[in-house]
């Protein structure tokens, strides 16, 4: 599929990432209803700043698919996803629930932008795990909506997805809907607008790795010390706010900074100041690459972890052995920002 319609909003920075894209954008053919835009921003109505890696226009539909290029081994352990590669493992939610989110959001606006000129249709959400060595031992119901490349061993991106055709001819995509598409994304508003990623002096990695209802968490780097790096929270007032909304989300970004502020102990995530973001007031945490949802926690005991309460709000962890006191960790819980580090006890 030739530029025009293939709409690159922005090149990727990464070359996995490119070479997914490509494995689509070489197969989908030259013909109606068939258009895909690829790498760009929208801002839903909750204030969120959503990226999207894929959006497809194709006979079965609308599709937005997230990129996934994970290497090693991918499993499950209850809700989370499980990557190991070699003495590596990383958790992590299920990605194929954000897309979904996102799939709604962008159907809602253009839904706004189309008016009564058209019904845009359902948008569907997919997973594409790129790379064809990834071995993949998810349980049957984690696997809904995930695709491989076409020379792997999960359902086919292309030929299981993309270019299938309609289960019932009535909701068939039409050329004419397809063709109008690029209009209505323009008026969402989709961009490679990088003002959303500058807090201060702090430059934001384009995707948050930590999304809750009101707030986004993403790492960033200092301007001009590129080896500070920080933990800045987010917290987004919607879209259609007024003034009263966006001022008493203010007022509780202040109290919590206020809370926190001095405070300095190995269990806590430490927050060293406040800064004005267009989506909403930011909170500069300290980053610990260790620090993690608590909600995530309950994943360690599948690893021979045990976890306890110890003095209210704070957790034991140990392996589940003699030397679990020598051995421990501490994960601490920060009621604000829904975090715990994991700390050596001894």
């Amino acid at each position: 599929m030739r530029e025009g319609r293939w709409t690159t909003i922005t090149p990727s920075q990464y070359q996995h990432e490119r070479e997914a894209l490509e494995h689509v954008r070489t197969v989908l053919p030259e013909s109606e209803p068939y258009r895909a835009w690829s790498n760009f921003t929208f801002t839903a109505n909750t204030g969120h700043v959503r990226e999207v890696d894929l959006f497809v226009a194709a006979p079965s539909g609308l599709h937005l698919i997230e990129i996934k290029s994970l290497h090693g081994r991918l499993s499950a352990s209850g809700a989370n996803w499980v990557q190991t590669t070699g003495r590596n493992t990383r958790y992590f939610d299920n990605p194929l629930h954000l897309a979904d989110s996102k799939a709604k959001q962008l159907k809602s606006l253009l839904q706004k932008a189309a008016d009564r000129e058209a019904r845009i249709p359902y948008i569907h959400a997919a997973v594409f795990l790129s790379v064809p060595s990834l071995d993949v031992d998810l349980p049957d119901h984690q696997r809904n909506g995930v695709y491989g490349p076409e020379n792997g061993r999960l359902p086919k991106i292309l030929s299981d997805l993309l270019m299938v055709p309609p289960a019932d001819e009535r909701y068939r995509l039409t050329a004419e809907l397809s063709r109008r598409l690029d209009g209505w994304l323009r008026k969402v508003g989709i961009a490679k607008s990088r003002s959303h990623l500058q807090v201060g002096a702090w430059q934001l990695e384009p995707r948050p790795f930590d999304v809750g209802p009101t707030w986004e968490d993403h790492l960033a780097t200092h301007d001009q010390i590129p080896a500070e790096k920080r933990r800045i929270r987010i917290y987004l007032v919607e879209r259609n706010a007024d003034e009263s909304m966006r001022a008493s989300m203010g007022r509780a970004a202040r109290r919590e900074v206020l809370a926190l502020h001095g405070i300095s102990h190995p269990g806590i995530v430490r927050v060293d100041t406040m800064e004005q973001h267009e989506a909403g007031p930011a909170l500069i945490f300290r980053h610990d690459p260790r620090a993690m949802r608590l909600s995530n926690a309950s994943s360690i005991t599948k690893c021979g972890w045990s976890i306890r309460p110890v003095l209210g709000s704070s957790w034991m962890v140990g392996p589940s052995t003699p030397t679990a006191n020598r051995m421990g960790c501490m994960l601490s819980r920060v009621r604000t920002c829904g975090l715990i580090r994991m700390l050596r006890s001894g």
